[in-house]
């Protein structure tokens, strides 16, 4: 990679672990090829569970259909 080319990878999720639970965090744009924004509000965290939530990325419909089932 040369120094005049900015390499863009997509989503960003954090997870964090603290003392008393767990942070997660994540970016709330869809783009579409990487530089169109879809959607500026998506939903990127979802809890399944009590003590099980999930962050998506990428071609989430996979991550979908496992939220829908869960």
């Amino acid at each position: 990679m040369t120094d005049n080319k900015i390499l863009k990878t997509g989503t960003t999720c954090v997870g964090i672990v603290y003392k008393d639970g767990i942070m997660l965090a994540a970016d709330k744009r869809t783009t579409f090829s990487g530089s169109i924004v879809a959607n500026a509000k998506s939903l990127k965290i979802r809890q399944v569970a009590d003590h099980v939530a999930i962050t998506t990325s990428g071609n989430v419909s996979d991550i979908q259909l496992y939220y829908e089932n869960a």
